[in-house]
């Protein structure tokens, strides 16, 4: 019964509660946790910047593989969680709960065949990205516990984002503080404490993913969630795999992008010295950071814009909308002065101030600063786009940002400019890709009239 209440008020929650208030409740918690999560990498970062640069440099090769890894869980989680909310709305739940299912079971299969695949070449690997003879030791040292960590960070963020899709983003808090507050503790203690050096920071990480996974365990198998997830749910149908997947994919495309142009980052910071891969390491976490505080929120915003438009409230949607935009660019326009005004402080705390990586760093902060700006309309209107089911329009933006833009610019930049090139082909692509979302909102305005978003609606379940 009380399973039953807690159900009902997520449902009016997303339904009727008003929208400002429905979205604080909704992103104040999936905030708070994602910020949190991301925060652990900020301080490994410091941790281990303070064992050297090599170090440092060496656990930066392996940013690609967490981005692949998240782009995994977004493939069949964010995927589900677009399809499940609709589903919800429209008061479908046996197909929810077999979407759940299935998504769930799909996403962890792959990823332990991912798994076998990084152990068994992990050499090989490892030089392919971007490994120099001073960094190998400290990243073969770091990586099989990593790897293994990261089978459970696939499992965690399928779970989580199907935990929002149903409005439970309390959860997902409590799940990603516990995971990333034990990180933060448990790194000084075993880089410095046990003396296990860059191994003990991802044991850090395998310790804080397995204890998140543990959390999302408890939620479902004591049958606190609305969604039944049971090996009698698992149906996996071409039409269920074809809703996830038209969402899924963008997810996954822009991940995979990050990831390519992380490595490529990587590769070709090393030819200006270990100092150039630990300051552009250290400039991506810090920034990773805060647009894991902006998709915090948007990932509220995303379940209630999904809900809402499959149960026909397209008022609300516009709202949220616009509420959700006016916010997202106040932080991102604070969050870029406050890392300007601080950046040389900043990146010399995790440096023990080494004057290189100081000054490589403070030029590539301060430019993505500058192009943060303009992060909180892209967020939003990614989520919008994907939330609704609009494949095209968020495949687009996703393959717009890293692939089209960044990754261009990255090649021509640094074989034109070299270093400075490569600082600036983040900002390019940020900028670039902010103006195609202007555009695909200038051409998705009819869009947002109830009658061209019921028959979008109508569209997309006929298909």
């Amino acid at each position: 019964m009380k399973h039953m209440q807690k159900s009902q008020d997520r449902t009016e929650l997303l339904r009727s509660t008003p929208v400002k208030s429905a979205l604080l409740k909704l992103g104040t918690p999936t905030l708070i946790g994602m910020s949190v999560s991301a925060l652990y990498n900020v301080v490994d970062a410091f941790f281990v910047g303070q064992l050297g640069g090599s170090q440092m440099a060496a656990v930066s090769l392996f940013a690609p593989i967490a981005t692949a890894m998240l782009g995994l869980a977004l493939l069949f989680g964010g995927g589900a969680a677009s399809y499940i909310s609709r589903l919800l709305g429209a008061g479908k739940r046996g197909e929810a709960n077999e979407c759940a299912s299935t998504s769930l079971a799909t996403s962890m299969a792959v990823a332990v065949l991912l798994l076998a695949g990084f152990v068994a070449f992990a050499e090989p690997f490892l030089r392919a990205l971007g490994a120099t003879d001073t960094m190998m030791p400290y990243a073969a040292a770091y990586a099989v516990p990593f790897f293994i960590a990261m089978t459970f960070y696939a499992f965690n963020g399928t779970a989580n984002n199907l935990i929002v899709s149903e409005g439970a983003t309390t959860v997902s808090m409590v799940a990603m503080l516990l995971g990333g507050i034990s990180n933060i503790v448990l790194d000084p203690v075993m880089i410095f404490a046990l003396g296990w050096g860059v191994a003990g920071a991802a044991v850090a990480t395998l310790a804080g993913t397995l204890l998140t996974t543990c959390v999302y365990l408890s939620y479902f198998l004591r049958g606190k969630s609305s969604l039944a997830l049971s090996p009698r749910n698992l149906k996996p149908t071409a039409e269920m795999y074809a809703q996830v997947l038209k969402i899924g994919v963008p997810n996954l495309t822009y991940q995979l992008l990050v990831s390519v142009a992380l490595w490529l980052t990587n590769v070709f910071a090393a030819a200006y010295g270990d100092a150039a891969v630990a300051a552009l390491g250290i400039v991506a976490r810090i920034m990773n950071l805060a647009s894991m505080v902006a998709f915090g929120f948007v990932k509220g915003y995303q379940p209630f814009a999904g809900f809402n438009y499959g149960a026909r409230r397209f008022d609300r949607v516009r709202e949220a909308t616009k509420t959700a935009c006016i916010w997202e660019t106040a932080f991102a326009c604070v969050t870029a002065v406050l890392l300007i005004a601080f950046a040389e402080p900043l990146l010399s705390t995790f440096s023990q101030g080494n004057a290189s990586i100081v000054a490589i760093g403070a030029i590539a902060l301060f430019w993505n600063a500058l192009s943060f700006a303009t992060f909180g309309v892209q967020a939003v209107y990614s989520a919008f786009f994907l939330a609704l089911g609009k494949a095209k329009q968020g495949a687009l933006i996703a393959i717009g940002r890293q692939g089209i833009f960044f990754i261009p610019a990255l090649l021509i930049g640094s074989w034109a400019f070299g270093l400075p090139g490569i600082i600036a082909a983040q900002p390019i692509g940020d900028l670039l890709s902010f103006l195609l979302v202007l555009v695909l909102v200038a051409k998705s305005k009819g869009a947002l009239s109830d009658s061209e978003m019921a028959n979008a609606e109508h569209a997309e379940t006929s298909a």
